[in-house]
């Protein structure tokens, strides 16, 4: 029929496939992500977006080529670097950067790094059983060693001379250097016998100090010459130590009491 003629003379719609032909170029720029992928896995280096470790990559071809050339430009780069080594003495297997060794018996047969790999690098099962282990360093000594600081010696005590009693002088009272600022006939005798030149300073303004004779008087019986006193004068004055001479008989004792005002006064 005429409508049939019509029918056959129109030409059908042509029928396009969902998914467009494959060109040469987008062929080729899949290739060389996946050659990317597959080489990051092996090297250690992160995979380039879009790709798994299968090698699939969803990538459009501009930035799968990028992608593959900057992969490849740092493996490249690393492998310049890096050098070939055993992955543990005696090894057959060999190993180079941040790669896994095949597992060992030490390894209980799990992969470990290489001992090449980035210090803390490890996407391997367990660590390197070959690695030598951490020896941590000896603490520094101090720049100026601190010397123990010897406590200062003690001083003795002082020591003081004997008591020196005096012609039936107790001079006790002086030991230790104490002097209770006594005034008598006995006291001056002490002070003096015991080498106590100078001045004693004591309470209600009262100082004692050792009578000076300058000019003795001499001893005289009968008209006649008994004791000569000018030993008194000697020292300037304190030529009588008031130790010796405590019998009546002694001139020690007569020039006492012919100077009654002298050192060791008179009895």
């Amino acid at each position: 029929s005429d409508q049939d003629a019509r029918s056959a003379r129109t030409p059908r719609a042509a029928v396009h496939s969902s998914t467009p032909p494959s060109s040469p170029g987008s062929m080729a720029t899949r290739r060389a992500a996946l050659c990317a992928a597959l080489w990051a896995r092996a090297a250690g280096t992160p995979l380039p977006e879009g790709c798994s470790a299968a090698g699939d990559c969803e990538l459009g071809d501009e930035s799968a080529l990028l992608q593959a050339k900057l992969v490849s430009s740092s493996a490249l780069q690393r492998d310049a670097f890096e050098e070939t080594v055993y992955c543990c003495p005696g090894c057959a297997a060999t190993c180079r950067g941040n790669q896994c060794c095949p597992g060992t018996a030490a390894s209980t047969w799990l992969t470990y790094p290489c001992p090449e790999a980035v210090s803390g690098w490890n996407a391997c099962q367990t660590h390197n059983p070959h690695a030598a282990p951490v020896v941590p360093l000896p603490p520094s000594p101090p720049a100026h060693p601190v010397m123990p600081t010897a406590a200062p010696p003690t001083a003795p005590p002082p020591t003081h001379a004997p008591v020196v009693n005096t012609c039936g002088c107790d001079c006790s009272w002086l030991a230790h250097g104490q002097d209770d600022c006594r005034k008598n006939v006995c006291a001056d005798r002490c002070r003096v016998a015991n080498g106590i030149r100078e001045t004693v300073y004591c309470a209600n303004n009262w100082a004692w100090g050792p009578n000076r004779n300058h000019q003795p008087e001499n001893v005289y019986e009968g008209g006649l010459l008994k004791c000569n006193c000018q030993w008194m004068s000697a020292n300037q004055g304190l030529g009588d130590d008031c130790v010796g001479g405590c019998s009546p008989n002694d001139c020690a004792f007569k020039c006492r009491q012919a100077n009654p005002l002298g050192t060791c006064l008179a009895q």
